[in-house]
């Protein structure tokens, strides 16, 4: 497990959820898809939910 992918874990099993701007600014995580789709190999049970934001704006938030 790479120190990204280890950096979502963590934060999915203790905060609940994360979306790609939070995993930007957090961690420094350019593709949160990329690790997301690399740790469902090994945790299928990774959810992702469109959200929409303030000014409508689509985007995933994912969790366990």
């Amino acid at each position: 497990m790479t120190e990204q992918q280890r950096l979502v874990m963590d934060h999915l099993k203790n905060l609940g959820s994360l979306s790609a701007m939070e995993a930007k600014a957090l961690y420094r995580v350019s593709s949160l898809s990329k690790v997301i789709s690399l740790l469902r190999l090994s945790c299928p049970e990774i959810r992702a939910e469109w959200k929409r934001d303030n000014t409508g704006r689509r985007y995933r938030r994912y969790s366990l």
